[in-house]
């Protein structure tokens, strides 16, 4: 696969509001690249892997299959692709069209007070007539109920427990002893063995596994963080984590 980031964002997505007004602005975020992580690492953090994969499709033109993605990342409280999620509902963009229901999905992307995303969530609202206001708060329910942070939290808590009892096995904690291999290269040529693989690229294993060591709070403060840097939010307003 290609290397990714969430600089792609901005290109990706082009999505804008009635009347010319860009919504959701990207900025780059210092963020890992897919091939700076190995698949274990991908595999227990599926917020930040979906949100790639399915920002990677955006920038293909597969909106369905994007749409898919952000909606795995966000059953596991991923705000960004929940936001992402409202934007393709409110343009009917790999799904049908559905003001109310976008309405209720960027509420859901807003629930930690990102001033960002609840701004955009009142732009949403002001185009809604009175039946979709009603229908959206219906709707909310029903995404509250699969999506919100008290159930999709626990979600990604289990995959960080593996990936923390993965890392346990690394020696973790100690800089420069280690290096983990992020990409395998094969050997070609006159005598090259099938199946016998030699590391491409790596990292530092005390930077591969050190989210491993972050407390749940620490963890989402950071996917906060991350989110406000994608959509220009100011990073002073974003709440620091409950203790």
């Amino acid at each position: 696969m290609n290397r990714l980031s969430y600089g792609l964002l901005a290109g990706a997505i082009g999505l804008a509001m009635a009347g010319g007004t860009p919504v959701l602005p990207a900025r780059a975020a210092d963020s890992p690249s897919w091939n700076d992580r190995t698949p274990d690492y991908w595999n227990a953090h599926p917020d930040q892997k979906h949100r790639m994969l399915g920002i990677a499709a955006l920038q293909e033109g597969r909106a369905e299959e994007a749409r898919g993605h952000f909606e795995r990342a966000a059953r596991h409280a991923d705000k960004a692709s929940q936001a992402l999620m409202a934007q393709l509902l409110w343009e009917g963009r790999g799904v049908p069209r559905d003001r109310a229901l976008a309405y209720a999905w960027m509420d859901l992307a807003a629930e930690r007070g990102d001033p960002r995303l609840a701004a955009q969530r009142e732009v949403y609202w002001a185009e809604l007539d009175g039946a979709s206001r009603e229908r959206a708060v219906e709707e909310g329910k029903a995404v509250y109920d699969q999506y919100a942070d008290d159930v999709a939290q626990p979600r990604l808590e289990r995959e960080r427990r593996r990936w923390t009892m993965v890392a346990a096995g690394s020696r973790l904690g100690s800089p420069g002893a280690a290096r983990v291999c992020t990409e395998q290269a094969m050997p070609r040529g006159k005598g090259a063995i099938t199946g016998l693989g030699m590391c491409g690229s790596g990292a530092d294993s005390a930077v591969h596994y050190a989210d491993a060591k972050l407390s749940p709070a620490e963890y989402w403060r950071q996917r906060d963080l991350e989110a406000a840097r994608l959509f220009g939010a100011d990073l002073g307003q974003v709440d620091a984590p409950r203790r």
